[in-house]
């Protein structure tokens, strides 16, 4: 299920110097805060694949050392489970703000 979503997120890529919509890129940030997160219960080869998505959505690195910054700080108690089901959720919006724009092109 995930596997899929990350092929489906990776449809979503734009091309670094297109402007990314707002929000789009929030929600490829959160995505990547919720990967962060989960990294100590899910497989590693999930933020192998997002991080160039990512990077081509708008994330910069220096957002990504900041949120792994708070995630060290304060870490979140995961489970596999309720990481599994808050990526694919955030990989769902993702899809849903990216369908306009790939409407558009």
């Amino acid at each position: 299920m995930i596997r899929s979503a990350l092929m489906a997120a990776s449809l979503t890529r734009t091309p670094v110097q297109q402007e990314v919509p707002r929000p789009i890129q929030k929600q490829a940030e959160l995505t990547t805060v919720v990967l962060i997160s989960c990294r100590p219960v899910i497989d590693p080869v999930y933020w192998d694949r997002w991080l160039p998505i990512a990077l081509n959505l708008g994330v910069t690195e220096e957002y990504i050392a900041a949120a792994r910054e708070v995630v060290a700080r304060d870490p979140y108690p995961v489970t596999e489970t309720l990481c599994l089901n808050a990526l694919a959720s955030a990989l769902d919006k993702l899809e849903e703000l990216s369908a306009p724009a790939k409407a558009g092109q």
